[in-house]
């Protein structure tokens, strides 16, 4: 699973911690990133489930708000200010993501 700024989940500690619902690997995972012990993720498009870390995210805000997986598949990306802090500094988020969004180009194309 990609976050809405192109991290992969899989290699989140706090999506794995969730992941396996072991009540200790989660605390360690909470206590170490400083986030509110009953933090769970399933991934940053689920409202159920929210942490605090994820309820600050502009990137998370504006991707819920259009309604779109990922910065990939909006039409601004990569030029948009939201995402540009993280496509600056995360190679492989921005690979990521380059790649969601020649993804969507490609679907738009095909309709």
């Amino acid at each position: 699973m990609i976050s809405c700024c192109g991290f992969d989940c899989e290699k989140c500690p706090l999506y794995i911690a969730s992941s396996l619902a072991d009540p200790k690997v989660q605390k360690d995972i909470t206590e170490k990133y400083g986030l509110d012990p009953s933090s769970s993720c399933q991934g940053c498009l689920d409202t159920l489930h929210m942490n605090s870390m994820c309820k600050m995210c502009l990137v998370r805000k504006c991707c819920t708000e259009k309604k779109i997986q990922n910065c990939g598949y909006c039409d601004k990306f990569p030029d948009c200010n939201t995402i540009l802090p993280i496509y600056n500094t995360s190679l492989s988020s921005r690979n990521i993501l380059t790649e969601e969004h020649n993804i969507y180009l490609k679907k738009q194309a095909d309709n």
